[in-house]
């Protein structure tokens, strides 16, 4: 850690620089969101010096910059518990503390809400403050734009931080981004609501661009805009990593860091032999450009996380990476797609295509455009908790007419479906979490669509059928072992498609089967278990037992994946305890 000052530090520094810290150690043992919330150290220490929490109200845009706000608001002697089973959230959490006004674990909101909020108690005129902190990447989220777009000079006790370090997770982008790095003359100490600056279309009052490594000037400043009207939008310039010199050089590095050694700046090794989802889908990428020269590749800000800036550094005209914008991402995918035999991938996380449903739903699918949706993080999302569990999105794919959906139970089969998807004309949808799974180097084959594959054949006296969703096929394959050993004989069959359904293979073992077991990490009142029980429904099959083990109906937060699964009931000990109590009730063993 580089001390950049000369002399004594003012006690509002040395403050800030005990609150960096904390941070780096904590997330050095546990690994979590470390370039954001350095870099928002001074203005959120700043902020609470001079606004009371929770009368005031700030209010984060992505509660990962908000690690200094939870040490400032009672939660220091638990901070070594951030992002722990039963520890502290890594983002805002309102069931946590009071301080905490909003669940923030996805960008774009702060300022809606802020708005809101403000105008539930517009009457009292000398009463709180609102506080926005915006980062620059959610200028690029159109719900941000559309806050915008609704503040008016009603809006007296409103104050919008911009907190710009250029940056979302990778290098930020767009005509906004590029708007904000030229600003360069500071603006007066008051501040000019007459100015020609963009924001004074919008009603704010710009000041800027400030220092945001400064808190007592920070502090000054606030002191000021407190005892005026706004609303006031101030724009401070910061570091992303600010006080970590290996942070600060390589921010996308430090985004989201492992567990690593202070001193060296290295990561701690985890032995494996495994490679993780997205990497393998990331490099297969370069094999489907040779049989595609014409393919492109879309992300809404997550080439990072999604394994894309290799296809990105070698195929820069080829890749779009569009921001925080998802609703944008799949309708611009649409529309690349469309006329000129373009093949297109849209990399996005299982959470953040839930804000692209309408765009998905009326601009691909009803209009049957090819485009192939791999949808990263299907699954738990283990440390980041409930706002990033990718659980939900089978409940609405399912239920667009000619939509494929799709989800391997490895990485050999992931290079299968991406290779085929490119012949399928029509939209897929391909889910994977983000797991370690095995990668054959073998090529790949053409997968039908609908086709799926038994894993493990029981015999013709076998009453119990497995059907796993993706990668829960091992722990199906774990299950049928152990019912081995007590002599029970069963099958797991792995659909791979849930939409459409293998019938042809799938009604024969129905019909074998007394007893169906589905396996998935998704809600169960929505997922693979609703739409077998929907076939059935549909088949007039009737005489079946069925369960499904999924995840059951109610949030959950972080932990490892260890932990997640034994709190749902996904490890293959408790299914198998599960389906040794349903058999005993039926006198099987």
């Amino acid at each position: 850690m580089e001390d950049r000052t000369l002399g004594i530090l003012s006690p509002l520094k040395c403050e800030a620089k005990e609150l960096r810290e904390k941070i780096i150690h904590v997330v050095a043992k546990n690994g979590g969101h470390l370039g954001a919330s350095l870099g928002a150290v001074d203005l959120i220490l700043s902020l609470h010096k001079v606004f009371l929490s929770p009368y005031d109200q700030i209010i984060f845009d992505t509660g990962h910059q908000a690690y200094a706000h939870k040490l400032l608001t009672g939660r220091a002697d638990r901070f070594d518990t951030l992002r722990t089973y039963k520890g502290l959230c890594g983002f805002t959490d309102p069931t946590e503390s009071i301080h905490d006004l909003f669940f923030a674990g996805h960008a774009g909101t702060a300022l809606s809400l802020a708005l809101g909020v403000h105008d539930s108690r517009m009457e009292d005129r000398n009463g709180p403050w609102t506080i926005a902190l915006i980062g620059d990447a959610s200028l690029s989220c159109g719900l941000t734009l559309e806050a915008l777009n609704n503040i008016t000079q009603a809006h007296k006790r409103l104050l919008i931080v911009l907190n710009d370090n250029g940056m979302s997770i990778s290098k930020g982008c767009g005509n906004y981004h590029e708007f904000l790095q030229n600003i360069q003359d500071p603006s007066p100490d008051s501040p000019d609501d007459n100015s020609k600056n963009i924001f004074s279309l919008f009603r704010c009052k710009y000041l800027g661009p400030v220092d945001g490594h400064d808190p007592d000037k920070l502090v000054d400043l606030w002191k000021k805009l407190k005892e005026q009207e706004g609303p006031f939008l101030v724009h401070a310039k910061t570091i992303k990593g600010y006080g970590l010199d290996y942070a600060e050089n390589s921010p996308t590095v430090w985004h989201g860091p492992k567990p690593f050694c202070i001193e060296s700046g290295t990561f701690k090794k985890v032995s494996s032999t495994k490679t993780p989802f997205p990497k393998i889908f990331g490099k297969y990428l370069f094999t489907l450009k040779k049989k595609e020269p014409n393919l492109h590749v879309i992300t809404p800000a997550t080439a990072t996380g999604a394994c894309l800036e290799e296809f990105q550094e070698y195929f820069p005209s080829n890749f779009h990476d569009v921001g925080i914008a998802e609703g944008h991402a799949v309708t611009y995918a649409a529309g690349l797609s469309r006329f000129q035999n373009v093949k297109v991938v849209l990399s996005i996380y299982a959470t953040f295509l839930h804000r692209a449903l309408d765009n998905l739903f009326h601009d691909v699918v009803l209009q049957n455009i090819p485009l192939i949706l791999a949808i990263d993080r299907a699954g738990l999302s283990p440390q980041d908790g409930s706002t990033h569990h990718g659980i939900y999105d089978i409940s609405f794919l399912k239920s667009m007419p000619g939509l494929l959906i799709a989800q391997p139970r490895d990485g050999r089969l992931l290079k299968e479906l991406f290779d085929s998807a490119l012949t399928y004309n029509r939209p897929v949808a391909i889910r994977y979490p983000n797991l370690e799974t095995t990668a054959s180097e073998t090529l790949t084959c053409y997968r039908p669509i609908g086709k799926g594959e038994i894993l493990a054949r029981g015999s013709p006296f076998s009453r119990i059928l497995f059907l796993p969703l993706g990668h829960m096929a091992q722990t199906a394959l774990d299950c049928h072992k152990k019912l081995l050993e007590k002599g029970i004989q069963s099958t797991v069959f792995d659909p791979i498609f849930l939409k459409p359904l293998d019938e042809g293979q799938l009604l024969p073992l129905i019909e074998e089967h007394e007893w169906i077991f589905i396996l998935e990490e998704h809600a169960k009142n929505s997922g693979l278990g609703s739409i077998i029980l929907d076939f059935l429904m549909d088949k007039e099959i009737f005489n079946k037992k069925v369960y499904t083990f999924g995840i059951p109906d109610q949030f959950y937060a972080h932990g490892t994946y260890n932990q997640l699964l034994d709190e749902v009931g996904l490890t293959t000990e408790k299914i198998f305890e599960k389906i040794t109590l349903l058999m005993d009730k039926t006198t099987f063993f």
